[in-house]
């Protein structure tokens, strides 16, 4: 695919104000950096077992490397289904606080691949995507999670990871650190490539600030040790990757996870005089590096006046409801960052270790104008509306394995499962194409007609028309029609094969989209 192609159908999926910066990315990728936290103490609950879940369109070889001492591992994945690997039996994380170790890993393909890591431990499992080296940025803001009883052996924790050899690292903790740091004071630490920096509090790590001082990219990964979420005394492990800070946005989607009443969600302010908002209700005013925990039993919408990071958290046991799965942590994507191509997840797996995911889903958000173009296993998808918004959404219980998700106009997507006193979450990625100013999708006024047509339609529009481009169902540009100017035209479909047809349609004023069946 072409690079305007490829620029053209992410275009598509700018959404009403959505504030974010500029970059083209998505999360395939043939380079990514990962490492694990620290889990429950290994006298307990049996070894642990570190997967890769490789997700391809072209078969192709995987190379994990140990950088920092030269140790390395091929592995063969094929095109179209999961590949699990499982890595060798070892020890992935640092079991000391502030300590630089060589547990990072860099994972390179000959093919571009979506990358998920599982950490499957006996009622401590956890997932998380893996951003690839182009999604990486200098600067974070943490999001990590406090036990809910404040036990001395359960500590929120975060661990930094770098690309580069003497990457100069700046962390300025918001609590004071298991090997008395204080807190809210800068420090520095050096790291060469694949090396690993572990910090760990008995206090809350939400807020610290770690930035590369010269601009290396790093990997920051976020969490706890493990922890209880609401309520005592069950607790797990918790662990996601962070998003750099200009990968952020201001409106997010709160949905509670599938057969929970309600959602637990964090909130952290990455500005100055943030006023934070759920479904259009004002709720906090929240300074840069504060954060609010709240509870949405509702599906919302939660939107900010600047950028702000949003991860959701499954209950605790007990006072899960009905009572199902552990503590976990999400990463949430801000609106607007939605896959277009086809993607694979499975729902069950860690190396056969499935037998305790008793329930197993995944949550699906669209707009108005893509969510028909959505399927799952090649069928159509019911979708429920969020509050008055134009967004959708859709819990789906996984029945099979393996599904795939086909979604040409974008669908943002969580992976998620649940058992007793277990639990694993992650997201299924992201396409991102989005200009450095504000963008806006406009609500024209338009008829596409007649719909559904056989031969032809006609475009009728208040403003004048400057370019129509049309896909198909899997994202390919069947036409493009430009340097018009007009108000109406006729749009002859009879070259093109039957099924949806999606059309994107520029005014002097903006964008729009539509869809027509061409039967």
């Amino acid at each position: 695919m072409n690079n305007r192609l490829f620029a053209l159908l992410i275009s598509i999926l700018l959404v009403s104000f959505s504030k974010i910066h500029a970059q083209d990315q998505n999360t395939e990728s043939t380079e990514f950096w990962l490492t694990y936290l620290e889990n429950l103490d290994l006298l307990f609950n049996g070894d642990p077992q570190f997967s890769l879940y490789i997700d391809a369109e072209t078969s192709g070889e995987l190379l994990v490397e140990f950088p920092a001492t030269g140790l390395s591992y091929e592995y063969e994945y094929d095109a179209g289904i999961i590949t699990e690997v499982v890595l060798p039996a070892g020890l992935y994380y640092s079991e000391s606080s502030e300590i630089a170790t060589n547990k990072g890993l860099r994972i390179t393909t000959t093919t571009p691949v979506e990358l998920t890591a599982f950490h499957y431990r006996i009622y401590f499992t956890e997932a998380t995507k893996v951003l690839p080296i182009e999604s990486l940025g200098s600067e974070y803001y943490v999001i990590s999670f406090l036990d809910f009883d404040q036990n001395v052996d359960s500590p929120s924790s975060f661990v930094v990871l770098a690309t580069e050899d003497n990457t100069e690292v700046e962390i300025t903790p918001t609590a004071n650190t298991t090997e008395f740091r204080p807190k809210d004071v800068p420090f520095i630490i050096n790291l060469s490539a694949g090396q690993t920096f572990e910090v760990q509090s008995q206090g809350e790590l939400t807020g610290s600030r770690i930035m590369a001082l010269n601009g290396e990219k790093i990997a920051v990964f976020n969490g706890a040790l493990k922890g209880n979420v609401a309520c005592g005394p069950a607790d797990s492990h918790m662990y996601d990757q962070q998003l750099p800070i200009e990968l952020h946005g201001n409106e997010y989607a709160a949905i509670p996870f599938g057969n929970q009443s309600k959602g637990y969600f964090r909130i952290l302010s990455l500005e100055d005089n943030n006023q934070i908002s759920i479904s259009g209700n004002d709720i906090e005013t929240l300074e840069k590096g504060e954060y609010v925990d709240v509870e949405v039993a509702e599906p919302s919408i939660i939107s900010s006046s600047e950028d702000c990071s949003v991860a959701q958290f499954s209950y605790s046991f007990e006072c899960s409801n009905p009572k199902n799965g552990d503590p976990n942590m999400l990463q949430l994507y801000p609106l607007g960052f939605s896959n277009k191509r086809s993607r694979s997840f499975n729902s069950v797996g860690f190396g056969g270790n499935s037998a305790g995911f008793t329930s197993r889903y995944i949550t699906l958000i669209a707009d108005g104008a893509s969510e028909s173009s959505v399927e799952v296993d090649q069928l159509p998808v019911e979708w429920n509306s969020i509050n008055s918004t134009d967004y959708k959404y859709s819990i789906i219980e996984a029945q099979e394995e393996s599904s795939s998700i086909t979604a040409p106009l974008g669908v943002q997507a969580y992976a998620y499962g649940f058992g007793e006193y277990d639990a694993y979450t992650y997201g299924l990625g992201y396409d991102r194409n989005i200009t450095s100013e504000t963008s806006e999708l406009l609500d024209q006024s338009f008829e596409l007609f007649p719909n559904p047509s056989t031969n032809y339609v006609r475009l009728n529009s208040e403003s004048s028309i400057v370019k129509v481009s049309i896909y198909n169902q899997i994202g390919q540009e069947l036409d493009c029609i430009s340097d018009l100017p007009s108000k109406s035209l006729k749009i002859d479909l009879s070259q093109f094969p039957s099924g949806m047809l999606y059309f994107q349609i520029q005014t002097k004023n903006g964008i729009t989209r539509k869809s027509v069946h061409k039967i």
